[in-house]
């Protein structure tokens, strides 16, 4: 029997579907559609099942989390798939030689093979990578500076992000813009509810106004406020009502 998705599985599908990357320019044009955490807090209800089918995601691997400006409280996620194809793509159109070229894509088949499966998590010691890295996994481990010269060469295509002398974060290619649409966006939509009267808009209003901290569309910026608790949503007889919380901070 074929298993059928699971209510956040298919959220996900819903949510990266509505992420306008081709229409966002250049500067992201390698980086896979993304889906907050928060956005699907925002639409399902059940967030402790959320988070279990999450991690089921993540440990099959379905899709990667990552942490957004290296902070575990903002995750973005995205699917394995996605970060396969646009990886290699990037890698390809910023090779300086086709024997360039071929090196990166040699590495990032190592990658996608050997580290992404075994390595789930938003961070990984350099240890972790080190063994994960071992195409060999046979005990002939390559020398130390080959290991090394493999992590710099993730660092280089974007893939990771320096934790502390000890480990890295994850990361994707050319997340910065994004990342900083998504913060700037989050901050000026509260911002503007805050000065609201009453500290409440209609959702029509919010979603017709542009923010122009960010490029991404406003409802991207409601459904994450919303799932991160610092907005609600009410039901009124001009439509669906925004408020601000108490303890957000714009």
């Amino acid at each position: 029997a074929i298993a059928l998705p699971s209510d956040t599985e298919l959220a996900i599908w819903t949510l990266r579907a509505q992420f306008p990357r081709r229409h966002l320019g250049d500067e992201v044009r390698y980086t896979a559609p993304v889906v907050l955490r928060s956005q699907l807090y925002a639409l399902l209800d059940d967030h402790l099942d959320a988070d279990k089918q999450l991690l089921l995601l993540r440990t099959n691997g379905t899709i990667r989390e990552v942490a957004l400006l290296g902070t575990a409280h903002d995750r973005v996620i995205v699917l394995t798939q996605d970060v396969t194809q646009l990886c290699l793509e990037h890698a390809k159109a910023t090779a300086q030689s086709k024997s360039d070229a071929a090196r990166r894509e040699a590495l990032l088949q190592l990658v996608f093979n050997q580290v992404f499966p075994r390595c789930t998590g938003l961070f990984v010691s350099r240890t972790e990578l080190h063994s994960a890295l071992d195409s060999s996994n046979t005990g002939n481990v390559p020398p130390e500076s080959s290991l090394d010269d493999s992590v710099s060469a993730m660092v280089r295509l974007g893939l990771l992000v320096q934790r502390d002398a000890a480990s890295f974060w994850f990361a994707l290619p050319q997340m910065a813009a994004v990342s900083s649409w998504i913060r700037g966006g989050r901050q000026q939509l509260l911002a503007k509810l805050g000065r609201a009267r009453f500290g409440q808009m209609l959702l029509g209003k919010v979603a017709r106004e542009r923010l122009n901290k960010s490029k991404l569309e406003p409802m991207f910026h409601v459904r994450d406020v919303v799932g991160r608790g610092e907005v609600a949503v009410l039901a009124t007889a001009q439509g669906p009502l925004l408020r601000l919380e108490r303890d957000a901070q714009p």
